[in-house]
């Protein structure tokens, strides 16, 4: 959050945040050391989950537009807001605007043809990631600008599924998303992944993959 108003340039309607750790010290921290900032903290006891969370916060934006944040990226330089905004402006079917760099953006293949709004802000295509046998769509959590009215198509996100299936949900209509050309933002957080209530089921799957990919690689080795 530091870096996000140390690099913002847009005016903020309203800051908006919510905690799922259940954890009352976390909740006096926030208000002591972010308490001047955000307009409306959400405190959630018992733990929501990451989706239901997202729901429960966006039920409070009254805003055609909502720049959705995490809390372990680092922004580094400023324009991103106006950049995103141009963007949706021009690309009705972008879902969010990525701002990671080009090479940071989760292995996703990028269209090699770089696209200009009226403002000529430059940007890309994200295309299709398969992974694990699943494909993943242009739609994510990370920081990001969206519209509000693209949330209400389909909400709420928790009777749809988790991020996945948003991603599935999106794809069928017709949206993509995009990444600026010049990054904004980078991942601080590999190593510190907090356990989702919400996130049981997808991580059953996960581990059953992986339990028949090692199966598999068993079998070929005692051949």
């Amino acid at each position: 959050m530091d870096s996000f108003v140390a690099h913002n340039t847009y005016p903020i309607s309203r800051y908006i945040l919510i905690e799922d750790s259940g954890d009352r010290d976390m909740l006096d921290f926030i208000e002591q050391r972010f308490g001047d900032l955000f307009d409306t903290v959400l405190f959630n006891e018992p733990r929501l989950g990451q989706i239901r969370s997202v729901d429960r916060a966006y039920a409070e934006i009254d805003t055609p537009y909502l720049f959705h944040c995490e809390d372990d990226f680092e922004f580094f330089r400023g324009g991103f807001m106006e950049e995103s905004l141009s963007v949706l402006r021009h690309d009705p079917q972008a879902i969010t605007v990525w701002m990671r760099h080009l090479w940071d953006c989760k292995k996703h293949k990028l269209g090699e043809r770089i696209r200009y709004t009226p403002d000529n802000v430059m940007y890309r295509e994200v295309l299709p990631k398969v992974s694990h046998k699943e494909t993943w769509y242009g739609f994510t959590f990370n920081p990001g600008l969206r519209r509000r009215v693209d949330y209400e198509r389909i909400k709420p996100f928790a009777a749809v599924g988790h991020e996945l299936q948003i991603n599935y949900r999106y794809h069928e209509l017709g949206f993509h998303g995009v990444v600026l050309e010049e990054g904004a933002t980078r991942h601080i957080g590999a190593g510190h992944h907090v356990s989702d209530v919400s996130e049981s089921w997808y991580q059953r799957v996960r581990a059953e993959l992986r339990r028949r990919r090692r199966a598999r690689r068993e079998r070929r080795a005692h051949r």
